[in-house]
């Protein structure tokens, strides 16, 4: 047993040296040396803080007649750390809880912190734990004005992702995560074998309920567009899930699973020898545009194409850095503590090789104190300044909480419903989604202004009452949005669709291609007709109701010159009657498909599906108005253009822009029905066309 220990914690040592420390980012003197596993790892002469000018005695006591509530994180990798800590305020005279009977998971130890129910912790990981420092307490505070992130524990030292087999990523030139997701072949290949093989659904072995990585990795892979074809699957717990994915390993079956490091099992699952990093594409990791913006990645980790798929290396997460966080009011009474936060690092390779013994059997919380206790004794120099230090410490004062952004208020003019399922809805979704972010701190909106008259009074309202964006989501609206945005200069307007500023400093004109993703649409409805006959019902040929009905015309003829493509323009994008009377006529015409633009498509989907024909949606997802009917939409995600208008906003530029959306950016969506039974090869048509689109190779004649 003690060889095989020796093995695996050289095997470890090789591990974290090789990819760790460059996941880190950190310069080889800022990583100490390890020993084997008998030993503790001393830490180098140089991390030793220097001596304060003026040293308390060596044996003074702080911390005597002071009792103290520590807490640990509910992961084993962290116990060391948080037993290490324990022993260090012991030496201070302190009289510390042992962290084993107060276990917690962070979404609820930050709030209990902040409370004072415990005194801190050393298990924080930055950025990862960002949402919960900016939690809301019970009083309406914040939780990161009753506590604080202390030292530079483990800088850089967290590393989570998902990983897969090395020789799958050799054999076929796998890069990323999104290129398994969007090859039919690499798809096939991983979905055939994971445990619920043939439904095209790809499960992942994955995080467990309950955790942040399980809340990120899904919110991930809802933003990238994979709902409905990948899903997370628990395995029963870490070791489980670690066994499964050692046991694919070592049969060479495909798999992809999550894990993180510091930790003992990646001496098993070897990124660079058995297994690989997966990396994610840069434009389709976690953009923050949910109620979590934390979970937002900001850069790549570190990690060379030895032990990654790709360069650069984007994981689901930030790389972490692990830190103490503490409660304010401990710290400011407590600065021999808040010094020592301050001071202590511990090495990255340490937590490994602690790793490798408490996963062979040393776990008991006895095991823990003892390597910790192995852990301050190789370490005697360095504790010895840093007790020094904190000895001598007089005074805390906490560095202020970060202050709340500025407020920034949002007031939106739309001529229709806010749920509408069509144009007022896209942009109503979007303001929704910065206010999630935290871009948007108010958002109101007055709808159904069809009236131009009752929307200037709504316009000019907003602006009155010092809105810092009014957008008149409406192209009727132009008239009066010039007359009413000069005599609001320190206002920004924005309105659509519609490509004039009027030359005003303080308003920006936002429009959207949506002839691209109505050419996809007439591409697949094309395929789907059995008539050859295809109706499209628009509303007046202005905007991007024209653009729609235009490229959609032209991708049904693109792909099945025989088919018939009749329009109807309605003349309004309200009337209902209209469109369901135009829907009725394309009808008993023959048409077996049909399509069309603005709000009062309701009208016609409504038809449509008393006579079972096929329905293509734009500007919002319409699957609600028929899921046996609706084929597909064409969503606006005007979030991708108004976040842009926002930060231009904020940065003291009102006006003077023109936004396009497009695909690129993900600001057009083509979102396919899941209850609809649609072929793969249209699927597949559909997608090479999207990319066709945004390569310039086919063109929409717009």
């Amino acid at each position: 047993m003690r060889e095989r220990n020796l093995w695996r914690a050289l095997l470890a040592i090789f591990l974290v040296f090789g990819l760790v420390a460059a996941a880190c980012g950190n310069d080889d003197d800022d990583e100490p040396g390890a020993a084997p596993a008998e030993e503790a790892p001393a830490a180098p002469a140089e991390e030793a803080p220097a001596a304060p000018a003026e040293e308390a005695p060596a044996d003074a006591m702080p911390g005597e007649g002071v009792s103290v509530t520590q807490a640990r994180a509910n992961w084993t990798t962290g116990y060391m750390q948080a037993a290490i800590y324990h022993h260090l305020l012991e030496e201070l005279g302190y009289e510390v809880s042992e962290p084993a009977d107060l276990e917690l998971a962070p979404a609820n130890a930050y709030v209990a912190m902040a409370e004072g129910a415990f005194d801190f912790w050393v298990n924080s990981w930055y950025p990862n734990h960002d949402p919960f420092l900016n939690g809301e307490m019970p009083d309406g505070s914040l939780v990161n004005q009753h506590v604080s992130v202390v030292g530079q524990q483990i800088n850089a030292g967290g590393l989570e992702g998902l990983l897969t087999n090395k020789s799958l990523v050799d054999e076929h030139g796998i890069t990323t995560f999104d290129q398994i997701m969007n090859d039919d072949a690499l798809f096939e290949l991983y979905e055939s074998v994971d445990p619920n093989p043939g439904d095209g659904v790809l499960q992942v072995l994955a995080c467990i309920e309950g955790w942040g990585c399980k809340v990120a990795l899904d919110e991930t892979i809802e933003l990238a567009g994979y709902s409905g074809r990948v899903e997370q699957l628990e395995a029963g717990g870490y070791d489980s899930l670690v066994a499964e994915m050692v046991s694919r390993t070592e049969s060479d079956t495909p798999f992809i699973g999550y894990t993180w490091t510091p930790s003992g099992y990646v001496t098993q699952l070897i990124p660079g020898v058995n297994v690989m990093w997966l990396a994610h594409e840069a434009d389709k990791v976690h953009d923050g545009s949910t109620d979590n913006p934390g979970f937002a990645v900001t850069a790549p980790a570190a990690l060379g194409t030895d032990v990654c798929t790709n360069d650069p290396c984007f994981l689901y997460r930030n790389s972490a850095d692990i830190k103490v966080t503490a409660n304010n009011d401990f710290l400011v009474a407590n600065p021999a503590a808040a010094r020592l936060f301050e001071l202590v690092q511990i090495s990255v390779v340490d937590v490994a090789l602690q790793n490798v013994l408490y996963d062979g059997g040393e776990n008991t919380t006895d095991d823990v104190n003892r390597h910790a206790a192995d852990w301050i004794a190789a370490n005697r120099d360095a504790v010895d300044a840093w007790l020094a230090e904190a000895r001598a410490a007089t005074e805390y004062t906490p560095a202020p909480p970060p202050p709340p952004p500025a407020p920034f208020r949002v007031a939106v003019v739309a001529p229709s419903a806010s749920n509408d399922l069509a144009f007022t809805q896209s942009m109503f979704d979007a303001v929704n989604a910065l206010v999630a972010s935290g871009d948007i701190s108010e958002f109101a909106i007055t709808d159904g202004t069809f009236i131009v008259e009752d929307a200037a009074a709504a316009i000019r309202g907003y602006a009155e009452e010092g809105y810092d964006l009014v957008i008149a989501h409406g192209s009727q609206y132009g008239g009066p949005l010039q007359e009413i945005a000069p005599d609001f200069p320190d206002v920004s307007f924005a309105w659509g669709t519609a490509v004039d500023t009027f030359g005003l400093p303080n308003v920006n004109s936002y429009s959207v291609r949506s002839d691209l993703g109505g050419y996809v649409n007439g591409v697949v409805a094309a395929q789907l007709t059995e008539s050859n006959v295809i109706g499209v019902i628009g509303p007046i040929e202005v905007g991007d109701a024209k653009l729609y009905v235009d490229g959609f015309a032209a991708g049904a003829t693109a792909q099945n010159p025989d088919v018939e493509v009749n329009i109807v323009y309605t003349g309004s994008f309200a009337d209902v009657a209209l469109a369901a009377e135009a829907a009725q006529s394309h009808i008993s015409a023959g048409a077996d498909v049909l399509t069309g633009s603005a709000q009062m498509v309701v009208g016609a989907t409504g038809v449509a599906q008393e006579n079972g024909v096929l329905w293509f949606g734009t500007q919002a997802n319409q699957t609600a108005l028929g899921d046996d009917i609706v084929v597909a939409s064409q969503v606006y995600r005007w979030e991708v253009i108004l976040s842009e208008v926002v930060d231009q906003v904020k940065g003291g530029t009102l006006g003077g822009t023109t936004f396009i959306m497009t695909f690129d950016g993900g600001g057009l969506e083509i979102q396919f029905n899941d209850a609809m039974d649609i072929p793969a090869d249209v699927l597949a048509s559909a997608e090479d066309t999207i990319a066709g689109l945004s390569d310039g190779s086919i063109s929409t004649g717009q």
